[in-house]
């Protein structure tokens, strides 16, 4: 397969069968397993196939089918109809996005209230796309919710509603009630 490297950080299947692989560091691949035809997006490219960031952490689709790639220069959704990404706000056309350049996204999950908790190096952020109000949670022990480390490498909801939190020095629980 013709990819832009094999330092390989993330990989999502989509709906139609493309593979979508994540470089460390050289872009995107869109991988179409019938045609053996791969579309690439990096920095290095123009037009609808450039990339802001070539680092790609995570690929995640929200319950709405919407795409989000995490980089280590914040968040980028695809946007299915020009084929290219986009900044959340201007994907959202939105001008209170959640500011996330510069921020390493690690993990992205979409919550049963559809709010998305979003795992960074510099904490951890819940965002609410329909009010784009954030909540944010940092190890600073003067807040009443902080976590054990601003280093967050993963989350998960359980059946039960609770957040686990993946960081570099332990494990923490958010409990939403």
């Amino acid at each position: 397969v013709n990819l832009l490297d094999n330092l390989i950080a993330s990989v999502y299947k989509a709906d139609n069968g493309i593979i979508w692989i994540g470089n460390w560091g050289k872009g995107l691949n869109m991988y179409d397993r019938k045609t053996g035809e791969v579309q690439h997006f990096s920095s290095q490219h123009g037009g609808k196939n450039y990339l802001p960031n070539d680092f790609i952490h995570v690929i995640y689709k929200d319950n709405k089918n919407v795409i989000w790639i995490g980089t280590r220069d914040g968040i980028l959704v695809y946007n299915l109809d020009e084929n290219s990404f986009d900044r959340l706000n201007k994907y959202y056309n939105c001008d209170r996005e959640l500011n996330l350049e510069n921020h390493r996204i690690y993990n992205i999950i979409q919550d049963k209230n559809n709010n998305y908790w979003i795992a960074t190096q510099h904490g951890l952020h819940m965002h609410n796309l329909n009010t784009f109000e954030t909540k944010s949670f940092f190890s600073d022990t003067e807040n009443e919710q902080f976590i054990s480390s601003n280093l967050v490498y993963n989350i998960l909801e359980d059946k039960d509603g609770l957040i686990w939190i993946a960081t570099s020095t332990g494990l923490d629980v958010y409990y939403p009630d």
